[in-house]
């Protein structure tokens, strides 16, 4: 059944996405029929609804008129009118991968004047609104359909016009028949089918008592104390006027918006593509490229060079109005540039004192060295600090027993209080674990110092009347505490400028969260509360080319899904270009690895043009991008004349080494399995695979796999990735591989180069036969295992090589599963291979198996219970054509016609005994001539069963089954049809976009 679904935004100004969440919506066919209502997610989505109807369907949104009481159509861009409409047929998705119609509403703004004390409309005041341009300068404010500009007078209500408004404005009120003027703060807009439809603008007046209570306060809403911003690079503290302050907010939130629109552009290209909607890829491919383009054009107009940046944290305590209300205080990151910072100093209201100390201490306390003004970091700090370490430790332990009980028991709830609270900020952030804390430890802040200091400064307020008298709370002490908190949670106290760049650039000032192993994309404009302050890498996850993953073909086969994970820990200006160019360079820097490089993105390859070529036909169930195993693909890079096109800060740079795996969705898993690692240790040679998309071999004692750029870090990029499969993944890689030989019926697969295959099948032999440690056995070159393989060959027949061989299969590993057809046919060959000292550790089995009066006795009776376990797993008639194919020693494929004799062998090998069947010469012309099925009641129950699963076997393999037993009821279940689920992980549903 088609399931489509809507997602609701609305655009700012300079391109911000902001999600239209609490949206009242109602979904209506063609007919204006509704089919259902709701309320949109904190992502901006409606729930999923199904086209129930046997035709295609139109379908689109109405949004709540909270005023009116009913559902309209909402006002929308103009260039969005053909999208506004989502089209669902019956053929067109199904429950894993909903279309999705994205609409972009028009904001707007209202706001009512009103008599704070009464609560009484004021009609009739003049008002203007007032925006932030993109040079930081306060502007006049227009309205997003007419252009004119935003002025008027309240109405009887106290209300302005509804103002379509794609951005945060200030409205400025004059009381009507005085010069009074009521300014506001910039007023987020607000978005068609919430509840709330207009902001209140309180006119403040105090009222008159002849016997006035000394004590009587009255709470005003709001923001209560002065703005604070502080500057950890050079330990500055500027408390600034409004004004400015405003302005400042709005124009460093530009920044903010802008990227963090590129970075929901790329969840949004990831949605696309688990949706299989080619319109929606190629809608979101647009999205991400205009969106990249506006992160250049920013960044290159306003930071020219790397001093440029400053990186601040604001401060500003609120209070709801209530009496009983308590202050709370803001924390909010913000980058502007060296021109605003200097204006924001300039106007500064603390003109004396205005440096702050973070002091870095040693562990024992003494002050080991002071930075001022310099942004220094921990790393800064004296290396003798480390070696002080436990004798500093052994002199903590000794003072702490010394203190009074009291002290102690305090101590000890602050310590236990304060693991707590770390152990709760990282437990949504798997894989970092909390720094160590201390006292006073290396690179901590001194709580002291940073309290004093701002005392300081509040002293200096004081004497000029700026205290909480006239600000309502104005309690710098208290912010110290903040400060030191969030420096404290980060993993390093570093300030320098590409610390900051890499911050800002990875999006790190919004506090982006994309990380799609939880299953939610989580977008937060400014993080209220504890942030990380001062960290000097981000880590960024992907899976390309979504979570859902590519579709492997190979020869005009669905090989099943396959995706890249990639985990990148970004340092330094190339990293920083990397997460914002969407596209890289890969190259190999002997004894690091793999390097990714910046590079803009290439324009020629798409996904948009990729998923086309994958979904032309709308019949077929799975519509994953895909890609040709063995396609050519472009020219290795040269690693030069690579120059991203974000050109800020240019100047000496570093490379970043990427993390990941290579993973597949196993037949019935839900999710994907990691089956290789990126490898570090072993460059693919120039000539190996050099034009493949996807390339097997073995070097260096492992399995390897090297994947286009492209597939591995996205459509565009360039090279190639090569992954290793470590010994702990060795049984999944296994699992992988015979699943694709199953997918495309046993021919040869062209992307694994020979010596990697044989080396593969002699390996498992060795493994199941010998029980060799996997390690010994793949710690050795392609060519070297070959010759050890030939060497056990030798040996073979001079010693009891074939009975641990044989207790091997009889343990059924799970390498046996799933070997290969050669492996199947050498595991034969030996096991038809038998000399006077095999039947002496192979005593004859005496069975009462038939209606005759005499038992049978079976000679080798072990054996032939291994072979059955050897034949057992085999699924088509290919497969089990192939294994007697090359049932041979070192199994080398022989004639068809020659497969025949080694079957006839296997069947002698069963019936060796006595008593057994007299009918093998007419099974063998029954064999000959494909009437298998006739062999039966042959009185040897081996030789029933190896015909019986002989005539199950399937003409093809029914994708997105695992492989069953030929002898269980599942091999019949899964017929030879494709399973509803082949390639398709389950992917949640994300609603946490804020």
């Amino acid at each position: 059944m088609a399931h489509g679904q809507f997602s609701l935004y609305y655009l700012d100004t300079y391109g911000g996405r902001h999600a239209s969440a609490q949206t009242h919506y109602q979904i209506v066919n063609d007919a204006n029929t509704e089919i259902t209502r709701g309320v949109t997610g904190a992502n901006g989505e409606t729930a999923q609804f199904p086209n129930t109807s046997a035709t295609n369907q139109t379908f689109k949104i109405k949004v709540l008129n909270p005023v009116l009481a009913r559902y309209e159509d909402p006002v929308i861009r103009v260039e969005d009118q053909t999208i506004s409409q989502l089209h669902i047929d019956v053929l067109g998705s199904n429950a894993a991968g909903a279309i999705t119609g994205k609409v972009a509403l028009l904001s707007f703004q209202r706001a009512m004047f009103v008599n704070a004390a009464t609560n009484k409309p004021i009609a009739g005041a003049s008002f203007k609104a007032f925006m932030v341009d993109d040079k930081g300068k306060r502007v006049r404010a227009r309205d997003a359909k007419s252009g004119q500009l935003i002025e008027g007078k309240t109405d009887a209500k106290g209300l302005t016009e509804r103002i379509w408004c794609t951005d945060s404005v200030s409205f400025e009120f004059t009381y009507p028949g005085t010069r009074a003027l009521i300014k506001t703060g910039y007023l987020e807009p607000f978005v068609q089918g919430g509840t709330s439809t207009h902001h209140n603008v309180p006119f403040k007046t105090i009222s008159a008592n002849t016997a006035p209570d000394a004590n009587h306060t009255v709470p005003l809403a709001g923001v209560t104390s002065a703005p604070v911003v502080v500057n950890p690079q050079t330990q500055e503290l500027l408390v600034v006027p409004r004004k400015d302050f405003e302005d400042f907010e709005k124009f460093s939130g530009q920044f903010d918006a802008v990227l963090r629109t590129k970075h929901q552009a790329q969840a949004d290209l990831g949605k696309a593509l688990e949706s299989r909607d080619a319109d929606a890829v190629a809608a979101a491919e647009k999205a991400l490229g205009l969106a990249e383009d506006k992160v250049k054009e920013t960044l290159n107009k306003n930071f020219k060079k790397l001093t440029d940046i400053r990186e601040v944290y604001t401060f500003e305590t609120t209070t709801s109005g209530k009496l009983d209300g308590k202050p709370k205080t803001t924390l909010r990151r913000r980058y502007i540039n060296e021109g605003h910072y200097l204006k924001l100093k300039n106007n500064r209201l603390n003109r004396e004192q205005f440096s702050i100390k973070l002091t870095v201490k040693d562990i024992d306390g003494t002050t080991k060295k002071q930075y001022e003004g310099k942004g220094h970091t921990a790393i800064d700090a004296s290396n003798n600090l480390q070696k002080n370490n436990a004798a500093a430790k052994a002199k903590a332990d000794k003072e702490e027993a010394a203190k009074n009980t009291d002290e102690a028991k305090k101590a000890a709830a602050k310590k236990s209080a304060d693991a707590a609270r770390k152990e709760a900020y990282y437990a949504d952030k798997p894989g970092k674990a909390p720094p160590p804390r201390t006292p006073l430890g290396a690179g901590a802040v001194d709580r002291n110092l940073l309290t004093k200091s701002m005392s300081n400064i509040l002293g200096e307020l004081k004497t000029k009347g700026l205290d909480k008298n006239a600000y309502g709370t104005l309690d710098l002490p208290g912010f110290g505490g903040q400060l030191a908190d969030s420096i404290e949670y980060s993993e390093s106290f570093d300030t320098d400028y590409s610390a900051q760049w890499l911050r800002l650039v990875g999006a790190a000032g919004a506090q982006s969260q994309m990380d799609w192993r939880k299953g939610a994309v989580g977008i937060s404009g400014n993080l209220q509360g504890k942030v990380v302050a001062c960290e000097g890498s981000y880590a960024m996850h992907y899976a390309v080319p979504s979570r859902a993953g590519w579709l492997m073909t190979c020869g005009g086969q669905d090989m099943g899904a396959i995706r890249v994970y990639l985990e990148l820990t970004l340092y330094g200006f190339a990293g920083a270009k990397v997460a914002m160019e969407g596209s890289a360079t890969l190259k190999f820097i002997p004894g690091v690895g793999p390097s990714l490089e910046g590079k803009p993105r290439d324009k020629g390859p798409n996904y948009t043009s990729m998923v086309k070529t994958a979904w032309k036909d709308k019949n077929k169930p799975i519509k994953l991008p895909s890609f040709e195993a063995d396609g050519e693909n472009t020219a290795m890079p040269d690693g030069t004349g690579v120059k991203a096109s974000v050109d800020a800060f240019a100047g000496a740079e570093v490379g970043i080494t990427p993390k990941g795996s290579l993973q597949w969705l196993p037949p019935e898993k839900k999710d994907f399995i990691s089956f290789a690692d990126v490898a570090f240790d072993f460059a693919l040679s120039a000539g190996a695979g050099a034009k493949a998309n996807f390339h097997m071999y073995y070097a260096h004692g492992k399995f390897r796999f090297k994947m286009a750029a492209g597939l591995t870090w996205g459509v565009g990029a360039k090279g190639a990735l090569d992954f290793a499969v470590n010994l702990d993944q060795m049984a999944e890689m296994v699992k992988w591989l015979a699943m694709q030989l199953q997918h495309v019926g046993f021919k040869q697969l062209v992307f694994i180069e020979k010596e990697a295959f044989q080396a593969l099948s002699q390996v498992l032999v060795m493994l199941i036969g010998e029980q060799t440690p996997l390690g010994q056995a793949l710690a050795k070159s392609a060519e070297e295992i070959d010759q050890n393989f030939n060497a056990m060959l030798k040996a073979i027949d001079r010693s009891d090589a074939r009975k641990k061989m044989l207790d091997g299969i009889m343990r059924n590993p799970h390498w046996l599963v799933n070997a290969t057809p050669e492996t199947r046919g050498m595991l034969l060959y030996q096991m038809t291979r038998h000399w006077a000292y095999d039947h002496a550790g192979d005593t004859p089995a005496v069975k009462r198996e038939g209606t005759g009066y005499l038992p049978n006795i079976h000679f080798l009776d072990r054996r032939k219970q291994a072979i059955l376990k050897i034949l057992t797993p085999v699924q088509l008639a290919k497969e089990w054509e192939n294994v007697f194919q090359h049932m041979t020693a070192k199994g080398t494929k022989i004639a068809k016609g020659d497969a025949g004799h080694n079957e006839g062998d296997v069947l002698r090998l069963l019936n060796n005994g006595l008593n057994l069947s007299d009918d093998l010469q007419k099974a063998f012309t029954n064999t000959n001539a494909g009437k298998n099925a006739a062999n039966k009641e042959m009185d040897n129950p081996y030789l029933t069963k190896f015909f019986e699963m002989k005539a199950r076997l399937k003409g093809k393999f029914p994708k997105g089954y695992k492989v069953a037993m030929n002898d269980t009821p599942a091999f019949n279940i899964s017929g030879e049809k494709t399973s509803p689920s082949f390639a398709l992980a389950e992917i949640k549903d994300t609603n946490t976009v804020t």
